[in-house]
């Protein structure tokens, strides 16, 4: 400890920080490289016997909290839809008496062991499918067998289908006619959306 420090301690004055592309492609980077280094470290970690598996369990963690917070930053805050306050690629179209939620619709800890797995991109890990989806339909949702995992990876709607959600659903883009029905999201494919996020220019063809 140093008291000398302590003894005269203001609160540090942090500039602020306007949302802006650069400021979004910055957040993108920063993330992009603290989630590859964790990956790496993961994979290193897991083929080594002598370690713990709360270590794994531990850099598990922190790759979740990167993805949260890229996601939080990058496509909720990024995104906004005619009043609705959150953002999102894909908007419930509904009324809702209790509001509305940020939802990953591939369940968090999916999308970051099919990353660890090599299943996904970084790039693609950070923009998944993201959903404005109202709290009411959440509900359909808290069965473990709906919360959890996604049973079928390749078409990731599919899960609120299963679950009984009955909503139109839009995306972002306001473009895509065959999303405007929920059950024909059952065909959507998660290789769709990231053509579809192509498109926006965010993520590079090579991912």
């Amino acid at each position: 400890m140093d008291a000398s420090i302590l003894r005269d301690w203001t609160t540090p004055a942090y500039q602020r920080v306007k949302r802006n592309s650069e400021e979004n492609l910055q957040t993108h980077l920063f993330f992009a490289c603290k989630i590859k280094a964790l990956v790496a470290d993961y994979t290193q970690s897991a083929n080594d016997r002598a370690v713990y598996p709360q270590k794994l369990r531990l850099i598990r963690d922190s790759i979740d909290f990167c993805l949260r917070r890229a996601h939080g930053y990058l496509i909720d805050g990024g995104f906004k839809k005619n009043g609705i306050p959150k953002g999102g690629f894909y908007f419930e179209h509904t009324t809702t008496k209790h509001g509305w939620i940020f939802e990953h619709l591939i369940p968090l800890s999916d999308l970051r062991d099919q990353l660890i797995m090599g299943a996904l991109e970084i790039d693609e890990a950070i923009y998944p499918p993201m959903v404005v989806l109202s709290k009411e339909s959440n509900q359909r949702l808290r069965p473990r067998e709906f919360s959890a995992h996604n049973p079928e990876p390749l078409f990731p709607f599919r899960r609120y289908v299963n679950a009984g959600i009955a909503s139109d659903f839009f995306r972002f883009d306001e473009v895509a006619p065959d999303l405007t029905r929920l059950e024909r999201l059952a065909s959507y494919r998660l290789d769709d959306h990231y053509n579809f996020v192509r498109g926006l220019g965010i993520l590079s063809s090579n991912s």
